[in-house]
């Protein structure tokens, strides 16, 4: 296998991973470590031993996990090193507990975690103001922010994106991800959906922004949420192989964030949506997972994209700079400038913005239609992997939390979607489809 080819990476291929791609950057995995398919039991005394062979460690667990999961990892650790554990409640964490680990002694020197990705991304932000290294054990199949390098903490009441620093090394618990609720699979696959209009998103700010855009990377997005449909059906009935799938398109898309060095190819309305949906609805007394509410963002977005872009407003998609590529490739390819405006700019300034403009349009409609369809596909398995999910996917939201959500979400992520276009020129409210009631009840 080529490392070039991402779209054929495997989790446990990707730690250290640094290489030139055809993008013309070069991508990198700071993780030196991925470690899928192998108990933690078995790997992680030697794991922590070559962070730190000898002294203090912070140890930091779920309450409802430890017993189960995480006291006989401690346990084998505390042959080898002074141990200081650290036991948490329920998600979601605040800032302020990083303040209080901090207190917990100078002399630690690694933090060993285990648990969710609420739970990682507190210890990560830790490990970076500590300056300490961080082993992570990912318990659950419901994020892909384990290896990412930014935290999602509570701060001033608020869920909120801070710099943090990834794992060193990462361990995936294959056994007790597999034993998770099916609450937690849904969420995972929630997330997995969100990342369709994640790409859809990077290439519309590639197209209308220029901004960079790695087709390799994309492939191995595309690759990770093809797995999660093929794996459907294995999440309905409980199969172990299916949940294993799952675990890994999420740490793949966790990958990318380091690929790239931004959250660009993961990150897009659906989540901040989602974001902002977590928000709103736990102040409501109804609180969700991420994935279920990224989930819930896919497919009220999956209408709003097409509904905008079947319109004829040919404005926002403006033509291609001939200029700029025209110069980007004569430095990489060697291709004359004028040679390749010769070929491309045939017609009128004039007549070619127009034509460019409605052929933008028609393709992002095309594309946006694609993606509602791989939604709606995906919202029936989400349904069937999670059935109470019925009792609020439709009609949940009222039309004040849509209203504020849609005008929350941009500023949550600074990523630019099309979401973060038609806020900005107040069009959500006129655009927005109401969601169809659910069978045999009434709007």
């Amino acid at each position: 296998m080529s490392f070039f080819d991402l779209s054929q990476l495997q989790p446990d291929q990707a730690g250290g991973l640094s290489f030139a791609c055809s993008c013309q950057k070069k991508h990198a995995v700071a993780t030196k470590k991925v470690i899928f398919g192998q108990p933690p039991a078995e790997v992680l005394p030697d794991l922590t031993l070559e962070l730190l062979p000898a002294g203090n460690l912070l140890f930091v667990s779920d309450k409802a996990l430890y017993d189960r999961f995480a006291r006989p990892l401690q346990r084998a650790l505390s042959r080898t090193h002074l141990i200081t554990p650290h036991l948490l409640d329920q998600p979601p964490y605040d800032l302020k507990e990083a303040g209080k680990m901090l207190k917990m002694g100078e002399d630690i020197r690694l933090v060993v975690s285990y648990g969710s990705g609420s739970l990682t991304d507190l210890c990560k932000y830790y490990a970076a103001l500590a300056g300490i290294p961080h082993l992570a054990v990912g318990s659950a199949p419901s994020t892909d922010s384990y290896l990412s390098p930014k935290a999602v903490l509570r701060a001033d009441g608020c869920l909120r994106e801070f710099s943090a620093k990834p794992p060193e090394i990462f361990v995936y618990d294959n056994e007790a991800a597999a034993k998770a609720p099916r609450k937690i699979f849904a969420a995972g696959f929630g997330e997995m959906m969100g990342k369709l209009v994640a790409l859809f998103d990077w290439n519309l700010a590639f197209s209308l922004r220029n901004e960079p855009y790695c087709e390799n990377v994309a492939n191995l997005i595309q690759t990770a949420v093809a797995d999660c449909f093929a794996c459907g059906d294995g999440l309905i009935k409980g199969n172990r192989e299916a949940a294993d799938k799952l675990g890994a398109a999420l740490v793949k898309c966790g990958l990318c964030a380091q690929l790239l060095g931004s959250e660009r190819a993961v990150s897009g309305g659906a989540r901040q949506m989602g974001r902002a949906l977590q928000i709103l609805l736990e102040e409501a007394g109804t609180p969700l997972l991420s994935g279920e509410c990224v989930m819930l963002a896919s497919l009220y977005l999956g209408r709003l994209y097409p509904a905008f872009l079947e319109q004829e407003i040919n404005e926002i998609l403006p033509p291609p700079d001939f200029g700029l590529r025209a110069a980007v490739l004569e430095k990489f390819f060697h291709l004359r400038q004028k040679t390749y405006l010769a070929e491309h700019c045939k017609l009128s300034d004039q007549t070619l913005t127009e034509y460019k403009m409605k052929e933008y349009r028609r393709d992002f409609y095309t594309y946006a239609q694609e993606v509602h369809q791989k939604l709606l596909d995906g919202g029936v398995l989400f349904r069937r992997i999670y059935p109470d999910a019925g009792l609020w996917m439709e009609g949940f939201l009222s039309a004040e939390q849509k209203k504020l959500a849609f005008a929350l979400a941009p500023d949550l992520d600074g990523t630019f979607t099309l979401l973060t276009y038609l806020r900005d020129r107040g069009l959500t409210d006129e655009l927005l489809p109401q969601p169809a009631p659910p069978a045999g009840q009434t709007a």
